[in-house]
């Protein structure tokens, strides 16, 4: 047990995402992982646990108060989700011939199994469109199908709470509760089996698995209401992660793939309590890590949706210093380069905080002038 703290719920929560997203980052570099059977680094460190985790962290503070009135909680969504997700894709968007004249985009490149083209008036109506939608397909943005399926899995989770409260008035929360997570288990399974049978939609498959995870966070804080504070606890989860990476291998939610639903839920429960053990843990020891993993994790949304532009800027200097690295290639190849790969997770991380900070201080220094 961690004793003689008791850290803030909210500053844990921050350097979770802060540590999650950092993973994030170190996953989307082309980095060649020493490996070997039973010690999988890469899965272990990234590929097992870092999106179910964001998505199960995404439940925590849900609650059925909002969850079962729709309509008001789609509309908090639109301003806290969709318009910031606006406001970082529209203006990529716009700059999508710019990237193929200066190469940060090259036309014979596949990212992702997507070729990108130049654009003429139409095509910056219909991507326009598609970005409105939440179905766009920006190779910069890549990563910011995390935030589309995110949206459309909390709107799905509360209108779904909404009509199973309607359908069972008369049930007592228990029986709620166990009808929804019947439901949304089922949804999970379905999304995994049309996926194992050759049937797999992003904003649909995806969704359904999303949705699942969401809810276990939710059900965890609410009902169990772990501390994440018990180092036997910790250990547990940790042999549980290191056995699942090994038996199982990692998970690719972008593609709805990993070994089964029960397995994916365990694995990333366990993963979440050693993330949040670990916060709490660095929360006690360093008010400096704190505060940067803290500041990381509230703006792990920008660093989701920028840190390929890190990326492209990191490439730059790297070139500029002598390397000869592609700047068209979305994941950087940095091979057995431990150096390359640190630097990129600086970049990755650290360009998309400074923007914010920036354009924060330009936003405050126009308001201030126009109240003056």
């Amino acid at each position: 047990m961690m004793t003689g703290c008791k850290p803030e719920r909210q500053e844990w929560v921050d350097m979770a995402k802060g540590i999650a997203i950092i993973a994030v980052v170190m996953g989307h570099i082309g980095f060649c992982w020493p490996h070997s059977r039973f010690l999988p680094l890469n899965v272990l460190l990234i590929w097992l646990w870092h999106v179910p985790v964001f998505f199960m962290i995404g439940g925590f503070f849900l609650d059925d108060k909002k969850l079962v009135h729709p309509v008001a909680f789609i509309k908090r969504k639109l301003k806290t989700l969709y318009l910031p997700l606006l406001y970082v894709y529209v203006p990529v968007l716009l700059l999508h011939n710019v990237f193929i004249s200066t190469g940060v985009y090259d036309v014979g490149t596949n990212y992702s199994g997507h070729h990108v083209s130049w654009w003429g008036a139409t095509d910056y109506v219909v991507q326009g469109i598609k970005s409105l939608l939440l179905v766009g397909q920006e190779p910069l943005l890549g990563a910011m199908w995390f935030v589309f399926v995110l949206f459309w899995a909390q709107t799905l989770l509360s209108v779904s709470s909404n009509l199973l409260r309607k359908t069972g008035r008369q049930w007592e929360q228990n029986a709620f509760d166990l009808v929804r997570f019947l439901v949304l288990l089922c949804l999970a399974v379905l999304s995994w089996s049309l996926t194992a049978m050759g049937y797999t939609k992003m904003l649909f498959s995806v969704t359904l698995v999303a949705a699942w995870l969401i809810y276990v966070g939710m059900l965890l804080m609410r009902r169990l209401r772990p501390q994440f504070d018990n180092g036997i606890v910790a250990l547990i989860c940790v042999v549980i992660a290191w056995h699942a990476s090994c038996s199982v291998g990692g998970v690719n939610l972008v593609e709805n793939r990993f070994h089964d639903v029960i397995t994916l839920t365990v694995s990333a429960l366990a993963c979440l309590y050693v993330v949040c053990y670990v916060a709490k843990l660095i929360e006690c020891r360093s008010k400096m890590l704190t505060a940067v993993l803290s500041s990381i994790g509230r703006d792990s949304f920008y660093i989701m949706g920028l840190h390929f532009a890190g990326f492209k800027i990191c490439t730059v200097v790297l070139d500029q210093l002598g390397w000869d690295i592609p700047l068209a290639e979305l994941v950087p190849p940095v091979g057995h380069c431990v150096g390359q790969f640190f630097c990129y997770v600086l970049f990755g991380a650290g360009f998309p905080l400074l923007l914010t900070a920036v354009l924060r201080r330009l936003k405050a220094a126009v308001g201030h002038r126009t109240v003056r």
